[in-house]
């Protein structure tokens, strides 16, 4: 909070390509909506179909892939080319791990709590 708040005044500059509310804008869609509708996935989903939930290297993976999107974009005008596909990759991870069709209970043999 303290660093958004020295960005937003000015005595904080990131080595974005953004201006501070492009920045801002970008962080609240890709950055807390994103986490928000995949925590929501990934708890309900598992909830509904009776299968484990994500847990151990599948989610510090997905985790990665949201931090690497966040940390793009906050030094992208140093690398012009590698916030956009880092920015997004966090999207598609997440359906996939998301996806029944990946790994049910009765395909793994793991049994459900």
């Amino acid at each position: 909070m303290a660093l958004w708040a020295a960005i937003v005044a000015g005595a904080f500059v990131l080595p974005t390509a953004f201006d501070t509310v492009a920045w801002h804008v970008h962080e609240l869609l890709f950055g807390f909506v994103a986490a928000a509708i995949a925590g929501f996935l990934l708890t309900a989903i598992p909830n509904w179909t009776g299968r484990l939930p994500l847990a151990g290297a599948p989610l510090a993976g997905l985790v990665l892939a949201w931090a690497a999107g966040r940390i793009a974009v906050a030094v992208s005008a140093r690398s012009a080319l590698l916030p956009r596909p880092s920015s997004t990759l966090f999207f598609p991870h997440c359906c996939w791990r998301s996806s029944p069709a990946r790994s049910s209970p009765a395909a793994t043999g793991a049994t459900c709590r």
